[in-house]
């Protein structure tokens, strides 16, 4: 089984969406917050193209896949089943960062997540 590794995903103050994320082949299945993010629900988008149109990602129900963080620093796991197959994707928070927040993704071969 290969190491997880660390993918930066960042919402800049003032905004709700983080920089875009390749993937290439890896699903995240977890998410380290820092201190201090105030609590917030995220969700996420994906694209087949670099800068191409972003979707939401949702579950086999049709609904938004979403996780809530609090505001003490943590690991959140996540579903890397519904990661599969995203190319490109952008982390959003439901609102906007009053600071920059400073996710690191943890992603793993999506063969083995």
């Amino acid at each position: 089984m290969a190491e997880p590794y660390a993918v930066p995903a960042t919402i800049l103050v003032g905004a709700t969406e983080s920089n875009e994320v390749e993937l290439n082949g890896t699903v995240p299945v977890g998410i380290y917050v820092p201190a201090g993010a105030e609590g917030v629900t995220l969700t996420f988008k994906a694209s087949a193209d670099e800068g191409g149109t972003k979707v939401p990602v949702v579950d086999i129900a049709n609904v938004a896949y979403s996780v809530t963080i609090g505001a003490t620093a943590s690991y959140v796991s996540i579903a890397g089943a519904v990661f599969k197959g995203v190319h490109y994707l952008t982390v959003v928070a439901a609102q906007q960062a009053g600071s920059d927040l400073n996710l690191i993704l943890s992603c793993r071969p999506g063969n083995e997540a």
